[in-house]
Parts: C-alpha cells; structure tokens; sequence
C-alpha cells in the first residue's frame, strides 16, 4: 500500500467542503474545476470512503467527510498561522 499522501489533495478537500462548491473553491485556488475534482477523487480513493455526496445542484458532506473536515480545518488554519507569522518576519527589516 502506497502511504504517500499529498497533502494538496486533503487541503483541495477542505476547500470544497468549507466553501460547499467546487466552482468556488477552484477560482479561489486558481485552479482548474476539473484538476479540483480529480483531487478529490483521488483523496476518496486513497482513504477507501466516500467523502462527499454529489449531484448536479447539491454537495453534501458524508458522515466521513464531515468528520475528516473538522480533524483537518484546524490543522490548516494553523499551517495558514504559521505561514503568516513567516510573511511577517520577512516584511520586517533587517536589523
């Protein structure tokens, strides 16, 4: 079994189940609608469960989704902390 992941997907993941629409979340990300969907797809994949519950007009998290969105939203609200602070120190002058 393949144990790499790609945390891009998992992050593409908590984008569309944040902003409840792949369109959104692609031209948040600048991101093709289709390079989105195949993100998340693979993610499915990979976790062997199905994350989100599509049609046409609706998405719905899955019980599993829901789950895996509120263990990472804090993990990358956290990373998006430490990038910031980071952007911070280097804006500052150099002493």
């Amino acid at each position: 079994m393949n144990r790499t992941n790609d945390w891009n997907d998992w992050y593409l993941f908590a984008c569309v189940a944040n902003l409840g629409n792949f369109t959104r979340a692609a031209e948040r990300l600048d991101l093709p609608k289709s390079s989105v969907s195949t993100a998340i797809s693979r993610l499915e994949k990979r976790l062997g469960l199905r994350l989100l519950e599509r049609s046409t007009r609706h998405l719905r998290l899955t019980e599993a989704g829901n789950r895996l969105l509120q263990d990472i939203n804090p993990l990358f609200a956290r990373l998006d902390d430490v990038a910031d602070h980071l952007a911070g120190l280097a804006e500052a002058p150099l002493a």
